[in-house]
């Protein structure tokens, strides 16, 4: 597969080959130019010549007393007039020659100048390159074979240790009456997805109309730089197992059943010996919940607008969000207003109940220690499950591999494509000066063409 220290050197062994074949054409060049100057002199002093003996000729011919004495003056001034023609018609054709000549070497000299340049550039990209692919083996070695090469099985020891019992003294500090109830447990968990859900579905709209908005290069980019990204997290993961550890170990030696609870805090959050309180409470966050579920119904709906407003966007450029909403979005923006009018609904039957202060109390109820507890846990939990059930290292790195291959292929591509736009650029700048120096040519070629004396060059 293709690599992007792989691929920079090769484009600074081809600059240097088209380097070393431009100053050999160059140096061709400057020699034809000489030899097509001399050559040049010789036909203009040859026309001069002609010129000056048709002169004496007119001369001679005026001073001659007999009319048969002209012929032999006449016969010389003929071919002196011959001998210019042609000395005119080769000094145009070398004047050609030159003035393509000097387009040629001036489009060399610019190319050459324009490809020492891309060199520099190549070669910090190269340099670049190869840092950062020095920097990552060393940091995929570390995972491998170093220091975090056992992160797997530290993680999935650390867990069968010590999550059970960490997990049994925080989740214990909080309420619980009927198991077929909504808790406040598992509620705060349920919103705590939810804003990770809102940023994870936020970026999937994000990503479906990236595609569209750019080029190939770009996309292949964005992808090798999500490919490192997920290592780097596995990395990022790998190197808290011994504090995850610590802290499932110190979350699991808390004493039960108050945990991280104090008596007076578990019987305020609790409500110990007051069933029917609790369950009202409870009742509370089943209201909640359904705010949350609407909540979650209008994000889906919405990022289905945001992705059809977009593909809208583009195929009409020209339209106003008054036409798209009467045709192409009619579906979505209903869809997404109904969910909105339903989340508000839900928002409305909460705060009007006449136990929603009860259940404003109730959260803040919750001390501060016992946040810190749970945001130990699941944190430490998450990371480490990441890692016992996660992709594995293996999986991740042939993910990088293959999206650098694919980088370096859409570079090659896009780099390929604009030296042929460049070429292209350049061959019309060539002959669009050439036929500026043919303008310049006409009248004199066309002069030579009437006399019918010498060639059309």
């Amino acid at each position: 597969m293709s690599t992007l220290t792989g691929y920079w050197q090769s484009e600074a062994d081809r600059i240097q080959q088209t380097l070393t074949e431009a100053r050999a054409r160059l140096a061709t060049l400057r020699q034809d130019g000489q030899v097509a100057r001399q050559a040049l002199r010789a036909v203009q002093d040859q026309a001069l010549t002609a010129a000056n003996a048709q002169d004496t000729l007119r001369a001679a011919l005026a001073r001659i007393a007999m009319p048969a004495d002209a012929k032999p003056l006449l016969n010389a001034l003929n071919a002196a007039r011959v001998s210019q023609a042609q000395a005119q018609s080769e000094q145009l054709r070398l004047e050609g020659l030159l003035a393509e000549w000097a387009v040629e070497t001036d489009g060399l000299s610019q190319r050459m100048q324009a490809l020492e340049a891309e060199a520099e550039v190549v070669a910090r990209a190269w340099r670049q390159a190869q840092a950062e692919a020095a920097a990552r083996a060393g940091f995929v070695a570390e995972l491998q074979a170093g220091r975090w090469q056992d992160a797997v099985a530290d993680a999935t020891a650390a867990l069968a240790a010590h999550e059970a019992t960490a997990r049994e003294r925080v989740e214990g500090a909080f309420p619980a009456s009927d198991a077929t109830k909504p808790l406040l447990l598992q509620r705060l968990r349920d919103r705590a997805e939810a804003a990770r859900d809102a940023h994870a579905q936020a970026e999937l709209v994000e990503q479906a109309t990236y595609a569209p908005a750019h080029p190939a290069l770009a996309q292949a980019q964005r992808a090798h730089a999500r490919a490192w990204a997920a290592v780097q997290a596995y990395a990022d993961a790998a190197a808290h197992v011994a504090d995850d550890t610590a802290a499932l170990a110190a979350l699991a030696a808390l004493p039960t059943p108050l945990g991280p609870l104090t008596a007076a805090q578990a019987d305020r959050l609790r409500f110990e010996g007051n069933a029917p309180r609790l369950a009202r409470a409870e009742a509370m966050l089943a209201l909640l919940k359904d705010v949350d579920d609407a909540e979650d119904t209008l994000r889906a709906k919405q990022a289905a607008y945001e992705q059809a407003w977009a593909a809208a966007r583009a195929a009409k450029p020209d339209a106003t969000l008054a036409a798209l909403h009467a045709a192409d979005l009619t579906a979505p923006l209903k869809a997404r207003d109904d969910a909105l009018k339903a989340r508000k609904d839900a928002h409305k039957a909460l705060t009007e109940h006449a136990d929603h202060g009860l259940l404003q109390a109730w959260l803040a109820d919750v001390p501060d220690t016992l946040w810190d507890a749970l945001d130990r846990l699941d944190g430490a939990r998450a990371r480490l499950n990441r890692l016992k059930s996660g992709t594995a290292l293996s999986q991740l790195l042939s993910a990088l591999t293959l999206a650098e291959s694919q980088h370096a292929d859409a570079l090659q591509a896009a780099r390929l494509a604009q030296r042929q736009q460049a070429a292209a650029q350049q061959a019309w700048a060539i002959l669009a000066a050439r036929a500026e120096a043919e303008q310049a040519r006409l009248l004199r070629r066309a002069r030579l063409a009437w006399r019918g004396t010498a060639p059309v060059v």
